[in-house]
C-alpha cells in the first residue's frame, strides 16, 4: 500500500520540477567538487627480505611497515624533517590531527605480495607530491631503526611518484547536491507561483488549457453550422396542393370568433327549424339535392 501511495506520489510530480531538479544538482555538483577535489600521489614499495628470520616471517614485516606511518608520531616526524612542507592539521587537537592524517594517507599490501601501495592526499598538487615523497623517505629511515637493510632487509621504489585528482566522500558530494538542488527547485517553484498566480507553470498547464480551448472552438463552430442549417432550412408545400395567392393571415376584421360568438351561432343550429325551413328541405330531398 506505501509503495503504491509512493508511486502514485511520484506521478503527480510536475514535470518540470524534476529537470530543474536535475539541472541544479549538476550545476551544484560541478560547484562544489572543487572542494571534494583532492591531488593523490602513488608510490609502489616493494620490500624483500634477506636473513632466514625474517623470511620465515615476511607478514609480520609487512605489516610493521603498514602501522608505523599510521601514527601521529610519523606525521610530526615528517613535518621536522622537511620545513617545506606545510601542517595541513595545525590547531587540532592530538586525536583530530591522527584522524585527520590517516584519512589523507592510504597504504595497503597488494593482493598478498611483498609490495605496498602508499598514496598520500593533500589540497594542492605540490604539497602531495612533496608531502608523499618525505612520507616514502621516513619510512625507510624508521625501517633502518629496526631492521638492519643491509644484511637483513632491501627496500625497492617500484613505481611513482604518480600524481592525479582524487575525490574524496563521492556519495556525500552526490546527495548534499541532490538536496540542495531539490530545496533550490522549491524556492524556484515557490517564487514563481507567488509572483505569477495563474500562469501555467508546467506543460501539463498548457497541453491541458490548450486542448480545452481547441476543443470548445471546434465544439462552437459545429454549433454555429448546425443553427445555421436549421435556420435556412425551407420546407415546400406538393405542386398538387393548391396555393393562395395572397399570404396566408387573418385580417383583423376576420378573426376567429370568440368564446360568446361561438355559443350563439351553435344556439341558433340547435333551434327547432320553421314550417317554411321544412317545406323548403322535404323539396330538395325530393329533387335528389343537397341538404
Amino acid at each position: 500500500m506505501s509503495a503504491k501511495w509512493k508511486f502514485n506520489d511520484l506521478k503527480n510530480i510536475p514535470i518540470y520540477f524534476i529537470i530543474l531538479t536535475l539541472i541544479l544538482s549538476i550545476v551544484i555538483f560541478l560547484i562544489l567538487i572543487s572542494n571534494f577535489n583532492w591531488y593523490r600521489t602513488d608510490y609502489n614499495i616493494l620490500l624483500v627480505a634477506k636473513s632466514g628470520e625474517l623470511a620465515k616471517n615476511p607478514d609480520t614485516v609487512i605489516e610493521n611497515f603498514i602501522e608505523l606511518p599510521r601514527n601521529l608520531s610519523f606525521y610530526e616526524k615528517i613535518l621536522k624533517d622537511n620545513d617545506k612542507i606545510e601542517d595541513q592539521f595545525a590547531g587540532f587537537s592530538k586525536d583530530k590531527r591522527k584522524r585527520f592524517w590517516n584519512d589523507s594517507l592510504i597504504i595497503e599490501r597488494k593482493s598478498g605480495s611483498g609490495v605496498i601501495d602508499l598514496s598520500v592526499l593533500a589540497k594542492s598538487r605540490s604539497d602531495s607530491l612533496e608531502l608523499s615523497k618525505q612520507t616514502v623517505n621516513t619510512l625507510i629511515n624508521y625501517a633502518g631503526k629496526f631492521y638492519n637493510l643491509r644484511d637483513d632487509l632491501d627496500i625497492r621504489i617500484t613505481d611513482g611518484p604518480i600524481t592525479s585528482t582524487y575525490v574524496k566522500n563521492w556519495m556525500l558530494l552526490i546527495s548534499l547536491s541532490l538536496i540542495i538542488g531539490i530545496v533550490s527547485s522549491y524556492l524556484v517553484y515557490l517564487i514563481n507561483f507567488k509572483l505569477f498566480k495563474g500562469v501555467p507553470l508546467y506543460r501539463k498547464n498548457f497541453f491541458e488549457r490548450g486542448l480545452y480551448q481547441k476543443q470548445t472552438e471546434k465544439t462552437g463552430g459545429l454549433r454555429e453550422k448546425m443553427e445555421r442549417r436549421s435556420s435556412g432550412r425551407k420546407y415546400w408545400a406538393p405542386e398538387n396542393l393548391p396555393i393562395s395567392e395572397e399570404i396566408i393571415g387573418f385580417p383583423k376584421s376576420e378573426l376567429p370568433e370568440t368564446k360568446e360568438s361561438a355559443e350563439q351561432t351553435l344556439m341558433k343550429e340547435s333551434a327547432e327549424p320553421t314550417e317554411e325551413e321544412y317545406k323548403k328541405r322535404l323539396n330538395q330531398l325530393l329533387r335528389g339535392g343537397e341538404m
